[in-house]
């Protein structure tokens, strides 16, 4: 480029080329700087974590009061099975000492 002193107005352009290294770091700056995607990614997973974990527990309290629930219920069936147990047998009984009596008549 030559530029001359005795002419005047626009004397041409000039390109500014930025080297491959500018570049480059722009770029993994963009991915691992303060606010990169990694970083952006990463905190988005956390969050994510934090609440798979919150969610964990309350289902783990769901689960739990459940189970509870569900052994109250067999504890009654098996106390109500016990005691048609013992009717059954009761009856089985008084019917073995009455049959005898209905053949003698």
């Amino acid at each position: 480029m030559r530029i001359l002193g005795n002419q005047t107005g626009s004397r041409g352009s000039i390109n500014f080329v930025q080297g491959l290294g500018k570049n480059t770091v722009n770029l993994v700056n963009s991915f691992v700087g303060a606010d990169g995607k990694l970083e952006s990614r990463t905190s988005s997973l956390s969050r994510d974590l934090r609440e798979i974990q919150e969610n964990q527990i309350k289902l783990d309290v769901r689960i739990e009061s459940y189970r509870e629930c569900l052994v109250k219920q067999f504890s009654a069936a098996d106390s109500l099975i016990s005691q048609l147990n013992n009717t059954r047998d009761f009856v089985t009984q008084q019917l073995e000492v009455l049959a005898p009596q209905n053949f003698n008549k």
